[in-house]
Protein backbone atom coordinates (compact mmCIF):
# COMPACT_ATOMS: atom_id res chain seq x y z
CA UNK A 1 0.00 0.00 0.00
CA UNK A 2 2.92 1.96 -0.33
CA UNK A 3 3.18 5.46 -1.94
CA UNK A 4 4.47 9.38 -2.61
CA UNK A 5 5.11 10.52 1.07
CA UNK A 6 6.69 13.19 2.58
CA UNK A 7 7.69 13.52 6.10
CA UNK A 8 10.84 10.70 6.57
CA UNK A 9 10.69 9.69 9.86
CA UNK A 10 13.93 9.30 12.38
CA UNK A 11 15.27 6.54 12.35
CA UNK A 12 18.18 7.00 15.05
CA UNK A 13 18.29 3.91 17.57
CA UNK A 14 15.40 2.14 16.19
CA UNK A 15 17.49 -0.88 15.57
CA UNK A 16 18.75 -1.37 18.63
CA UNK A 17 15.45 -0.71 20.40
CA UNK A 18 14.20 -3.37 18.72
CA UNK A 19 16.96 -6.04 19.50
CA UNK A 20 16.80 -5.31 22.96
CA UNK A 21 13.34 -5.54 23.07
CA UNK A 22 13.09 -9.06 21.21
CA UNK A 23 15.98 -10.54 23.04
CA UNK A 24 14.34 -9.80 26.43
CA UNK A 25 11.14 -11.38 24.63
CA UNK A 26 12.75 -14.79 23.11
CA UNK A 27 14.07 -15.45 26.29
CA UNK A 28 11.18 -15.23 28.02
CA UNK A 29 9.93 -17.91 25.91
CA UNK A 30 12.81 -20.55 26.77
CA UNK A 31 15.08 -19.28 23.88
CA UNK A 32 18.32 -19.74 25.69
CA UNK A 33 20.15 -16.74 26.29
CA UNK A 34 23.33 -17.48 24.47
CA UNK A 35 21.01 -18.62 21.00
CA UNK A 36 18.87 -15.05 21.45
CA UNK A 37 21.10 -12.23 19.94
CA UNK A 38 21.78 -13.98 16.86
CA UNK A 39 18.40 -15.14 16.43
CA UNK A 40 16.85 -11.80 17.07
CA UNK A 41 19.98 -10.05 14.75
CA UNK A 42 19.05 -12.73 12.10
CA UNK A 43 15.34 -11.86 12.16
CA UNK A 44 15.66 -8.10 12.14
CA UNK A 45 18.32 -8.15 9.52
CA UNK A 46 15.82 -10.30 7.51
CA UNK A 47 12.94 -7.52 8.38
CA UNK A 48 15.10 -4.82 7.32
CA UNK A 49 15.95 -6.17 3.68
CA UNK A 50 12.64 -6.82 2.91
CA UNK A 51 11.61 -3.08 3.94
CA UNK A 52 14.30 -1.99 1.41
CA UNK A 53 13.66 -4.11 -1.36
CA UNK A 54 10.21 -3.64 -1.30
CA UNK A 55 9.91 0.07 -0.68
CA UNK A 56 8.33 0.74 2.35
CA UNK A 57 12.01 1.24 4.71
CA UNK A 58 11.36 5.82 4.53
CA UNK A 59 7.56 5.50 4.84
CA UNK A 60 6.88 8.56 6.68
CA UNK A 61 5.85 8.22 10.58
CA UNK A 62 2.14 9.41 9.73
CA UNK A 63 1.67 7.16 7.32
CA UNK A 64 -1.50 6.01 8.69
CA UNK A 65 -3.28 9.18 8.90
CA UNK A 66 -1.99 9.83 5.06
CA UNK A 67 -3.97 6.55 4.04
CA UNK A 68 -6.99 7.76 6.01
CA UNK A 69 -6.61 10.97 4.18
CA UNK A 70 -6.45 9.15 0.99
CA UNK A 71 -8.98 6.86 1.73
CA UNK A 72 -11.56 9.70 1.25
CA UNK A 73 -9.97 11.34 -1.65
CA UNK A 74 -8.25 8.36 -3.93
CA UNK A 75 -10.18 5.10 -5.51
CA UNK A 76 -7.25 3.09 -5.10
CA UNK A 77 -7.22 3.88 -1.30
CA UNK A 78 -10.56 3.18 -0.74
CA UNK A 79 -10.33 -0.43 -2.41
CA UNK A 80 -7.54 -1.36 -0.63
CA UNK A 81 -8.86 -0.42 2.53
CA UNK A 82 -12.14 -2.40 1.86
CA UNK A 83 -11.08 -5.48 2.49
CA UNK A 84 -9.87 -4.80 5.61
CA UNK A 85 -12.87 -2.78 6.58
CA UNK A 86 -15.24 -5.16 6.14
CA UNK A 87 -12.60 -7.75 8.56
CA UNK A 88 -13.41 -5.34 11.27
CA UNK A 89 -10.54 -2.83 10.90
CA UNK A 90 -10.99 0.40 12.23
CA UNK A 91 -9.42 4.09 11.74
CA UNK A 92 -7.98 3.76 15.23
CA UNK A 93 -6.68 0.20 13.66
CA UNK A 94 -4.86 2.09 10.44
CA UNK A 95 -3.22 4.42 12.39
CA UNK A 96 -1.63 1.85 15.32
CA UNK A 97 -0.10 0.27 12.51
CA UNK A 98 0.85 2.07 9.62
CA UNK A 99 1.85 4.61 12.11
CA UNK A 100 4.66 2.56 13.33
CA UNK A 101 7.94 2.05 11.63
CA UNK A 102 8.16 -0.07 9.03
CA UNK A 103 10.96 -2.51 10.39
CA UNK A 104 8.59 -2.59 13.89
CA UNK A 105 5.70 -4.08 11.75
CA UNK A 106 7.99 -6.08 9.81
CA UNK A 107 9.94 -7.22 13.28
CA UNK A 108 6.75 -8.22 15.01
CA UNK A 109 5.19 -10.43 11.93
CA UNK A 110 8.36 -12.39 11.82
CA UNK A 111 8.84 -12.66 15.51
CA UNK A 112 5.28 -14.42 15.18
CA UNK A 113 6.06 -16.47 12.40
CA UNK A 114 9.07 -17.99 14.91
CA UNK A 115 7.32 -18.23 17.57
CA UNK A 116 4.93 -20.49 15.32
CA UNK A 117 7.73 -22.47 14.27
CA UNK A 118 9.17 -23.26 17.58
CA UNK A 119 6.07 -24.27 18.88
CA UNK A 120 5.77 -26.99 15.74
CA UNK A 121 8.84 -28.49 16.36
CA UNK A 122 8.34 -28.67 19.92
CA UNK A 123 5.29 -30.51 19.03
CA UNK A 124 7.00 -32.84 16.82
CA UNK A 125 9.90 -33.44 19.29
CA UNK A 126 7.03 -34.87 22.06
CA UNK A 127 6.06 -37.16 18.89
CA UNK A 128 3.05 -35.59 17.81
CA UNK A 129 2.17 -36.55 13.88
CA UNK A 130 3.04 -33.18 11.99
CA UNK A 131 -0.16 -33.01 10.48
CA UNK A 132 -1.84 -32.78 14.70
CA UNK A 133 1.27 -30.48 15.54
CA UNK A 134 0.22 -28.04 12.35
CA UNK A 135 -3.42 -27.81 13.85
CA UNK A 136 -2.78 -27.44 17.28
CA UNK A 137 -0.06 -24.51 16.40
CA UNK A 138 -2.97 -22.90 13.71
CA UNK A 139 -5.51 -23.34 16.23
CA UNK A 140 -2.96 -21.61 19.35
CA UNK A 141 -1.71 -18.73 17.04
CA UNK A 142 -2.60 -15.82 15.00
CA UNK A 143 -1.40 -15.30 11.06
CA UNK A 144 -1.86 -12.32 9.97
CA UNK A 145 -0.50 -10.64 6.74
CA UNK A 146 -1.17 -8.65 3.61
CA UNK A 147 -3.15 -10.17 0.80
CA UNK A 148 -1.11 -10.89 -2.08
CA UNK A 149 -3.79 -12.16 -4.50
CA UNK A 150 -7.74 -12.79 -4.58
CA UNK A 151 -9.31 -13.47 -1.34
CA UNK A 152 -11.86 -15.84 -0.32
CA UNK A 153 -13.83 -14.77 2.17
CA UNK A 154 -15.28 -18.36 2.60
CA UNK A 155 -11.85 -18.62 4.17
CA UNK A 156 -12.21 -18.62 7.72
CA UNK A 157 -9.02 -19.31 8.57
CA UNK A 158 -7.34 -17.15 5.82
CA UNK A 159 -4.96 -14.00 7.23
CA UNK A 160 -5.98 -11.72 9.07
CA UNK A 161 -5.54 -7.89 8.46
CA UNK A 162 -2.38 -7.14 10.24
CA UNK A 163 -4.11 -3.76 11.15
CA UNK A 164 -6.21 -6.01 13.85
CA UNK A 165 -2.81 -7.33 15.35
CA UNK A 166 -3.30 -5.02 18.62
CA UNK A 167 -7.09 -6.11 19.22
CA UNK A 168 -5.83 -9.69 18.83
CA UNK A 169 -2.76 -8.88 21.23
CA UNK A 170 -5.15 -7.45 24.00
CA UNK A 171 -8.26 -9.67 23.12
CA UNK A 172 -5.96 -12.62 24.19
CA UNK A 173 -4.35 -11.19 27.03
CA UNK A 174 -8.09 -10.76 28.55
CA UNK A 175 -9.08 -14.23 27.57
CA UNK A 176 -6.51 -15.70 29.11
CA UNK A 177 -6.97 -13.81 32.44
CA UNK A 178 -10.77 -14.76 32.78
CA UNK A 179 -11.40 -17.77 32.15
CA UNK A 180 -9.38 -20.13 30.61
CA UNK A 181 -11.35 -23.00 30.38
CA UNK A 182 -13.69 -21.90 28.73
CA UNK A 183 -11.25 -20.03 26.45
CA UNK A 184 -9.44 -23.17 25.55
CA UNK A 185 -12.69 -24.91 24.58
CA UNK A 186 -13.37 -21.76 21.99
CA UNK A 187 -9.94 -22.64 20.51
CA UNK A 188 -10.44 -26.47 20.47
CA UNK A 189 -14.14 -26.08 18.90
CA UNK A 190 -12.53 -23.84 16.12
CA UNK A 191 -11.00 -23.95 12.75
CA UNK A 192 -8.10 -22.03 13.57
CA UNK A 193 -7.52 -19.27 15.51
CA UNK A 194 -8.38 -17.16 13.00
CA UNK A 195 -11.87 -18.29 12.72
CA UNK A 196 -12.38 -17.83 16.34
CA UNK A 197 -10.74 -14.10 15.62
CA UNK A 198 -13.63 -13.52 12.89
CA UNK A 199 -16.31 -15.35 15.00
CA UNK A 200 -15.38 -13.01 18.23
CA UNK A 201 -15.09 -9.66 15.87
CA UNK A 202 -18.44 -10.19 14.26
CA UNK A 203 -20.44 -10.97 17.89
CA UNK A 204 -18.75 -7.59 19.11
CA UNK A 205 -16.37 -9.75 21.35
CA UNK A 206 -13.33 -8.19 20.10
Amino acid sequence: MATSHNLPRDRSGIEEVLKMVYEVHFQSTGLPAQDTEKFVCSMLKEAKEESIREGTWDLPANYGDLLLQWEVTGDAVRVALAGKRAEGVTDEDIRWWWNRDDLERRAMLKADERIRVRAYVVRLAKDEAPDVAISSVTKHFAIFAEPSGPIDVTDQDRPLPCELKNRVTRYIQRRSLEDPKKYERDIQNSSSFNALVRREIRAGNL
